[in-house]
């Protein structure tokens, strides 16, 4: 019987359930950390280069919420597998990320 199953079910948000660690890992790595916190980071990217100061400091402030919000879904949601090998893995993963998602947003 794989822990995932253990998670208790949730009727809050998705954003809700993810942060509190109850979505199974592959869902918190793929979808959150992955996907969408890819996705934001585009979408920030391109107001940066095309807008005003003021853009540009609301589109990393939101960057910077996703990224927290992923890593911290990514974290909590770990061992929410059946080999627990993979929610080391995972850790490591979202450590390394952030790690360079700070050293690419801050060194241009």
């Amino acid at each position: 019987m794989d822990s995932s199953e253990n998670i208790p079910k949730s009727k809050s948000h998705y954003i809700l359930s993810s942060f509190n660690g109850h979505e199974k890992l592959w869902m918190a790595y793929w979808v959150n950390f992955f996907a969408i916190n890819s996705a934001v980071s585009n979408l920030a990217e391109i107001f940066v280069i095309n807008e005003s100061v003021t853009i540009q400091i609301i589109a990393l402030i939101v960057s910077l919420a996703v990224l927290i919000w992923s890593t911290v879904s990514v974290w909590r949601c770990a061992f929410n597998v059946e080999n627990h090998y993979w929610g080391y893995v995972a850790r490591v993963m979202v450590i390394a990320g952030s790690v360079f998602w700070f050293y690419y947003s801050f060194s241009s």
